[in-house]
This record gives C-alpha cells, sequence and structure tokens, in this order.
C-alpha cells in the first residue's frame, strides 16, 4: 500500500542535542536536554525520557542546529522505554 508524505517540507535526521524549556502548570519553569530525532523548516522531533503535553508552548534551542524558537507539542508517542515527542515551530526557519 502506497502512503504520500503529508509534511510540508523534507525532515532530516540529526542526533544533535535541543535544550527545551517550558512553564509546568504550577507556572514553574522546566528544562531537560534532548537528543534530536529529526528536524525541517517547520519543526523538530526529539528523544525524551519523560511524555509532554499535546498542545504545550515550548522553547526550543540548538547552537548547532541553528535553532532558538518557540514550538508547539504536536504528538507524543512512547517507544519502549522513551518517547518520541514532535514539535510544531510557531514561525517557519528561514
Amino acid at each position: 500500500m502506497y502512503t504520500k508524505n503529508l509534511r510540508l517540507t523534507e525532515r532530516t535526521a540529526s542526533t544533535e542535542s535541543v535544550a527545551l524549556g517550558w512553564d509546568d502548570p504550577g507556572g514553574q519553569p522546566k528544562f531537560v536536554l534532548a537528543n534530536c530525532v529529526n528536524f525541517s523548516d517547520g519543526g523538530l522531533s526529539v528523544r525524551l525520557n519523560q511524555p509532554m503535553v499535546i498542545r504545550a508552548c515550548v522553547r526550543l534551542r540548538s547552537a548547532k542546529l541553528k535553532l532558538a524558537v518557540t514550538a508547539t507539542v504536536k504528538y507524543c508517542v512512547r517507544r519502549n522505554s522513551w518517547y518520541q515527542v514532535g514539535f510544531e515551530f510557531t514561525q517557519r526557519m528561514a
């Protein structure tokens, strides 16, 4: 069965570290380093040891990926002992 790729931009594999920052429901700042799985002009996917709330707003930073953006959590899927979390940037990368 053929499945059409519905992504607007092509994904590129990466293993670079990405810093994630957000506020929990109580307003407390949270911070974690994650390993990138892949990225594009419109978003990225990371590997985490904890789940994230869908639609949460997150700050993403990576010097090597030249990334300093805000994004929204689009999906969070458990993969054995870790989670794959997908983010959509609030603005497209140039």
